[in-house]
């Protein structure tokens, strides 16, 4: 997990859940850190007041925890918008394979297709990319 990460998350346990901190100084921690790890300056003037990245809560936090992640946790990035359905900004490729819905799972691999089979038989076998997984309930 990289530092940029654990502030966004913090920032989020603070604006979600009431966990003592300062989300807004956690959010602005995470892009500087973020910006920090490519070797690049200049980030309060983007989340400074009126900046691009100005903080606005929940959904700045989440979509900035995506920017910080596509590049080295892409995975961490696409479980981020189904557990939040932030970014919410992508459109999908009409008459795309999954029939217009973002992918939600990845397929099981052979080998647990063929190691698992009594786990995966109890869950009714294997599942299609478009099926949700048990935790997201945000799409």
């Amino acid at each position: 997990m990289s530092a940029a990460e654990s502030k966004f998350l913090q920032a989020e346990a603070v604006e979600r859940y009431g966990v003592p901190g300062d989300a807004e100084a956690l959010y602005q921690e995470g892009i500087e850190a973020n910006f920090e790890k490519h070797g690049v300056s200049g980030a309060d003037a983007l989340y400074g007041p009126g900046g691009p990245y100005e903080y606005d809560g929940i959904e700045s936090i989440i979509f900035q925890k995506w920017i910080a992640c596509a590049n080295f946790n892409a995975l961490e990035s696409h479980f981020e918008r189904l557990r939040t359905g932030y970014p919410d900004h992508f459109t999908i490729t009409p008459n795309n394979i999954t029939g217009g819905v973002f992918p939600r799972r990845l397929p099981y691999t052979s080998t647990e297709l063929s190691n698992n089979a009594v786990n995966l038989n109890a869950i009714g076998g294997q599942k299609t990319v478009i099926q949700r997984t048990w935790w997201n309930v945000a799409n």
